[in-house]
């Protein structure tokens, strides 16, 4: 099967997306951040251009399939964490846990 040129292999894109370490001392811009590096590194981006019937650019259609799947991936790993965090971390007030 020959490989769309454009296409990102989604299971190297996912493993990176997995292996993804988050901590408590990382801001959200930070982890965005390290999404993004993902996204460049397979040439993933969020808009596709538009054109009309001349092939000139007219727009750019928003979160394409391949952005849309990453994103949902990342936000998942951003979820375990935080509720791997808010059941067992140790960042929770003392006043608060009991």
């Amino acid at each position: 099967m020959k490989k769309d040129k454009h296409s990102a292999d989604i299971k190297e894109v996912a493993k990176d997306i997995i292996e993804i370490k988050f901590d408590n001392s990382k801001t959200l811009k930070e982890c965005m951040g390290l999404f993004f590096d993902i996204m460049r590194k397979h040439g993933i981006k969020q808009g596709t251009p538009v054109f009309d019937n001349e092939g000139k650019e007219v727009g750019t259609t928003l979160s394409n399939y391949e952005w849309s799947l990453c994103t949902q991936m990342f936000y998942k790993q951003i979820e375990s964490f935080l509720t791997i965090e808010m059941l067992f971390g140790k960042n929770i007030p003392e006043e608060l846990k009991k």
